[in-house]
């Protein structure tokens, strides 16, 4: 299944649901592996064509591919195209920006992995290339810094941010990259960059070939081009104009996702306030209940009270007894009973009763923003 996938440009999964759709068996798992140690296994038939259709195949590359040009995009490949606009490396890293002279400074200090690349950041740029072509890396860095700047691409901290946290900003949305340099392996016996003392000898040995590849470091926009990587007849630095065009596409479709999913979010805050208005009605209206009932019982009760303290007092008097003093008592208490015994008590009683507020509802700026 992966390797017959790999032709249409889609994985193993999403094959396996375009035959489940068209009704089209596939092999069982350890189908293969029996047949390799020669098991029998049971051949599924095909089934009968009743309506004949193609079956289309659609990699997320090819949807990207498709998509046609937002006038955002389109506006951005006008741009590039303009003479003032083109991106020239310079030959030279005098006048070079601030931040390729910081990175200038950490290049000779910089000690080599087991690949024999250094690994450093240049804000929002990660670097990982060899030594030899760290003078190139640096002339390509400056070249794009002074094209972020030109293109009003704004570089910004994000304090907050969970992947990387001085990112450029392109239409509202933030990306940090890459540029990294390609390795190839040599048998240790053969290779002219010996390894450093330790206690067992590599078999192998890797080293910087000079081939650099320059990356949008993000997983959002699958099927969108991110990665632009030196070519024969092309060379990393005649492709930085298409980088840009590349970037732009790229933000531009996120941008258009993040405000799909606030969107989204927005209703559902919406439908999540609607059902807590709902459950705050069915809580007071319980409530309410509750209180009649309780107040019903408690008038109930003082008037029985009331009757008792009446009988007492009828037989006090046919007796000649002066009970005053616990008559007065049992009077006040029948009086805190009583929930209509107070000036205020219908308006005590009538009032609607206010359940617990829920939590509050986030705000969506706050949601979505990495700030």
């Amino acid at each position: 299944m992966i390797k017959v996938a790999a032709r249409y440009g889609i994985s193993d999964v999403g094959l396996k649901k375009v035959c489940k759709r068209n009704s089209i068996p596939v092999p069982s798992r350890g189908y293969w592996r029996k047949i390799e140690t020669g098991n029998k296994v049971k051949r599924l038939p095909l089934p009968k064509v009743v309506n004949e259709r193609p079956v289309r195949f659609q990699s997320h590359d090819t949807w990207a591919a498709n998509q046609p040009d937002t006038e955002v995009v389109a506006r951005q490949k006008m741009m590039e195209a303009q003479p003032d606009y083109a991106i020239t490396v310079k030959p030279t890293l005098r006048g070079s920006h601030s931040r390729v002279q910081e990175l200038r400074e950490k290049f000779e200090v910089a000690r080599e992995d087991d690949y024999g690349r250094v690994t450093l950041d240049c804000l929002p740029f990660t670097v990982k290339v060899g030594p030899k072509s760290a003078r190139r890396v640096l002339l390509i860095l400056d070249a794009l810094f002074n094209a972020f700047e030109q293109r009003a691409f704004e570089i910004k901290y994000f304090p907050n941010h969970y992947y990387g946290k001085t990112r450029l900003v392109v239409q509202e949305e933030s990306f940090v990259f890459k540029i990294t340099e390609g390795v190839t392996r040599e048998s240790s016996a053969e290779s002219s960059r010996k390894p450093p003392p330790q206690f067992y000898q590599p078999k192998y040995i890797f080293n910087p070939n000079g081939l650099l590849t320059l990356e949008i470091a993000t997983w959002s926009g699958e099927g969108f081009r991110k990665k632009w990587r030196d070519k024969k007849d092309t060379p990393l630095e005649a492709q930085l104009n298409d980088f840009m065009i590349g970037l732009v596409k790229l933000a531009d479709h996120q941008h258009a996702q993040t405000l799909i999913k606030q969107e989204e979010e927005r209703k559902r805050q919406l439908e999540l306030k609607r059902k807590q208005d709902i459950e705050r009605e069915r809580k007071r209206e319980e409530m309410s209940r509750e209180r009649l009932v309780r107040e019903a019982n408690a008038w109930e009760k003082a008037a029985r009270v009331r009757s008792f303290i009446a009988a007492v007092e009828a037989r006090a008097r046919q007796e000649g007894r002066d009970l005053s003093v616990w008559l007065s008592w049992a009077a006040t208490y029948a009086n805190e009973l009583d929930p209509l015994s107070t000036a205020e008590a219908l308006d005590i009683i009538t009032r609607r009763p206010n359940p617990p507020e829920t939590k509050d509802v986030p705000d969506l700026a706050q949601r979505f923003s990495w700030t």
